[in-house]
């Protein structure tokens, strides 16, 4: 985005902040997931008054926390392209008036962020990572940890666009993150005055560009491309639930399938991958003797990307881990590989001997429910997975974070705070962190 974006010690001069609100998330992603809460026939509509209108109610829209969302179709443009733009980039133009006109800003806001994104990408057609903080999407927002979002995230032009005039709330706040936790990055609503301003100015006012003067030179066109765009729409297919941008953190601290489950088989669903029968999961007492290190192979798959002899997990677990994994490769561009999986009572006897300390005692690993991986991964791949993964149902446990009594960065979980019983009873806004 040729920006040079500050922390939170330098707000925006003059910018006032405004509420935030529940909003209509993004689309499908590449894998297939499990439809979460919707408004069946939910049509967003580009022209007319739903194109310089209010918010409309979609704009309310509580959705679950479930990954994916909502994918959009663009009718009226019928394929044509406008003056240098393909008919694609037409179509992201629609998606980014639509949202931005459902967003109540009016003609005025939607001209801002046209021109912004005409400008940061050609209107979607430069969205892939540039520069130290690897900015992507329409609007080249900045994807590293604590700022506007995933890859997939800010690629999609309906998130990007709401993070473009919203602002986003962060919860990471580690090493280059924008601020504290729950720090908000402004949005065009943020900024006062922005209504009256030169749409030049007040796009720069939210991007902090190396390129402030580029911006107006994209009004004349953009004007025109509104027009043209006045008889198209935009609808909203079922494809998925999704999550508001502006969510301090829509798995850890929000609603949904994971904050509302009672038990695994409330959490999340995804499509079982090759090999995987779909099935309740199964969990019981701790103990020698008992389902752990004993699970029956029926109810064990395997895992991609295992690297251990045994390589499986429950089948819910592992197709979890499966569209986690895509969304992570899509992230880091490689696949987040385990070393280690499911332990037999006896595997778990014979780690215990191998590790000493280091190892549960046998009878009392969640491994040897199925329902643990160890990873391989950098620092910054294990962060994502700390804040991402609960979405998927995957969690690092307290005890093993770093103030935890015994921190191992590379265990990670599948539901068991739901039923281990030192869980009982825990804030579920620490699953995720």
């Amino acid at each position: 985005m040729n920006q040079q974006r500050r922390s939170a010690g330098s707000l925006l001069a003059g910018a006032v902040v405004q509420g935030v609100g529940t909003i209509l998330s993004w689309k499908v992603i590449a894998v297939a997931l499990v439809a979460a809460i919707l408004l069946a026939g939910l049509t967003l509509g580009v022209g007319g008054i739903a194109l310089f209108g209010s918010v409309s109610s979609s704009a309310a829209t509580q959705v679950a926390c479930t990954p994916g969302g909502p994918s959009v179709r663009v009718e009226g443009t019928d394929g044509q392209g406008f003056n240098d733009y393909s008919a694609e980039q037409v179509e992201t133009a629609a998606i980014i008036l639509d949202t931005a006109g459902n967003l109540g800003v009016g003609r005025q806001g939607q001209l801002i962020a046209l021109i912004t994104a005409m400008q940061e990408s050609t209107l979607g057609a430069n969205t892939q990572p540039t520069g130290s903080g690897n900015d992507a999407g329409p609007f080249q927002q900045r994807t590293l940890p604590g700022w506007y979002g995933t890859l997939e995230q800010v690629s999609d032009p309906v998130y990007a666009t709401t993070a473009f005039i919203k602002g986003v709330n962060i919860t990471y706040a580690g090493a280059g993150s924008a601020g504290p936790a729950g720090y908000h990055l402004p949005g065009l609503l943020d900024v006062a005055g922005w209504q009256t301003m030169d749409p030049g100015t007040a796009a720069q006012t939210v991007q902090v560009s190396a390129h402030p003067e580029k911006y107006a030179e994209h009004v004349p066109t953009a004007e025109a491309l509104m027009d043209h765009l006045a008889g198209a729409t935009v609808t909203e297919t079922s494809d998925g639930g999704g999550e508001d941008p502006t969510a301090v953190d829509c798995t850890g601290g929000g609603t949904g399938e994971v904050q509302g489950a009672t038990s695994l088989d409330q959490l999340p669903k995804f499509p079982m991958p090759a090999g995987c029968t779909e099935q309740t999961p199964v969990f019981s007492e701790y103990g020698p003797g008992t389902l752990n290190g004993n699970v029956p192979d029926s109810a064990l798959c395997s895992f991609p990307n295992a690297l251990d002899p045994d390589g499986r997990g429950q089948a819910r677990a592992v197709a979890a881990y499966v569209a986690m994994n895509e969304a992570f490769k899509a992230e880091f561009g490689r696949d987040l590989p385990i070393s280690s999986t499911y332990r037999t009572y006896q595997d778990q006897v014979n780690t215990k001997a191998s590790k000493g300390w280091l190892a549960a005692t046998p009878g009392w690993s969640n491994h040897g429910f199925g329902l643990a991986i160890d990873i391989r991964g950098t620092p910054l791949e294990k962060r994502w997975i700390q804040q991402n993964g609960p979405q998927y149902g995957w969690w690092h446990p307290t005890w093993a974070r770093a103030d935890g009594r015994k921190p191992e960065d590379w265990h990670y979980e599948y539901g068991t705070w739901l039923v281990a019983p030192e869980y009982k009873g825990m804030d579920t806004n620490l699953i995720a962190y």
